[in-house]
């Protein structure tokens, strides 16, 4: 009850060479893929409504991706939340 929980709103990053990423063993690959944005407000609204949760960070490797799709991606979450 009104805790803390971590979020992730896409999976992997745009570059896949570091050698230290884990992504490809365990996913199959080091693509960026966005979860779909009304998944994630459902979660939101589950954690809020159902298990009292305060307080949400965002854990993804990198949130943005990397073209205009993954900005525009950002926004379309941001007002989804807002507008919750």
């Amino acid at each position: 009850k009104e805790g803390h929980i971590w979020i992730e709103t896409s999976r992997g990053c745009p570059f896949g060479k570091c050698t230290f990423c884990s992504n490809k063993a365990y996913w199959g690959t080091t693509c960026w893929r966005a979860r779909p944005i009304e998944t994630i407000i459902e979660e939101l609204r589950f954690f809020a409504e159902k298990l009292g949760v305060a307080r949400v960070t965002f854990t993804d490797e990198e949130f943005f991706g990397y073209d205009n799709g993954g900005k525009a991606y950002a926004k379309e979450l941001a007002l989804a939340i807002v507008f919750e």
